[in-house]
Order: structure tokens, then C-alpha cells, then sequence
């Protein structure tokens, strides 16, 4: 399967969860411009688009917000990872809504889990039910 991952990251953590996913799928990681502009072909070029975000204020990053509403319609299967701190509320919702599609499977993760042995058990499970 064709995958491509596409994250925003401000601190790392995000982009380090997105490296380590990319070596598990053996795919490649593009970081999303601050203003959302990243622009894919993703129904002629990939069959899947993971898309990774910090939760900001119980939302997904503007950039990743603005990629999605950008990209809305034109992205062929996706799954959503994110990184946070307190609580990821509705945010997948949120982020399903954006992009007008209902993702193959989530992932959220506290910094603190990433590289730490539950962080990547929950890593490979994700990465198995969307490989499937």
C-alpha cells in the first residue's frame, strides 16, 4: 500500500511519532507548513494519508486543520495520530469533519508514552489495523 504520512510539529513530539511510524510502514514524512499550504495528489499518488497533529486547546493544530479543509475530498483513505498533553476532547471528530472522511483508525499518544514501551505497543497495534 502506498502510504504517506503528513504531520505538523511545533516542539518535535509530533515529528518523532511520525518518524518512528514511517519506519514501520516504510514510508516517507512530510511536515505541513505553518499555514497549511502542503497540497497532495493523494488519490492518483497514495492509497493512504496518516495525518499527525498536537492537540492545541482540545483541537487539532491550525496547520493540520487548514490541510484538511484544503485537501477536503481529495485525500483517498486516511488515519489520524496525535500528540497531547491533557485531553484530545473531540478532536478527531473534528479533524474527520475537515477533511470529509471517516479515518481507517486513531492513535493519540502523550509525549511522555513516545519510545516509552506502551507508547509503542499502541504504535504497532495502530500500525497493524491500518495496514490490514
Amino acid at each position: 500500500m502506498r502510504t504517506l504520512i503528513v504531520y505538523y510539529s511545533l516542539t518535535g513530539t509530533t515529528k518523532k511519532l511520525a518518524d518512528m511510524m514511517a519506519q514501520l510502514l516504510q514510508c516517507g514524512a512530510v511536515k505541513i507548513p505553518v499555514f497549511g499550504s502542503l497540497k497532495i495528489d493523494g488519490d492518483k499518488k497514495y492509497d493512504m494519508v496518516i495525518i499527525g497533529t498536537p492537540i492545541w486547546l482540545y483541537a487539532p493544530a491550525f496547520p493540520v486543520s487548514r490541510f484538511l479543509a484544503k485537501n477536503r475530498g481529495k485525500l483517498p483513505k486516511v488515519a489520524f495520530f496525535c500528540t497531547y498533553q491533557t485531553t484530545i476532547k473531540n478532536s478527531f471528530e473534528k479533524m474527520a469533519h475537515r477533511c470529509g472522511a471517516e479515518p481507517l483508525g486513531m492513535l493519540k499518544l502523550k509525549g511522555s508514552e513516545i519510545g516509552a514501551e506502551a507508547g509503542d505497543a499502541q504504535l504497532k497495534e495502530f500500525v497493524e489495523k491500518i495496514s490490514r
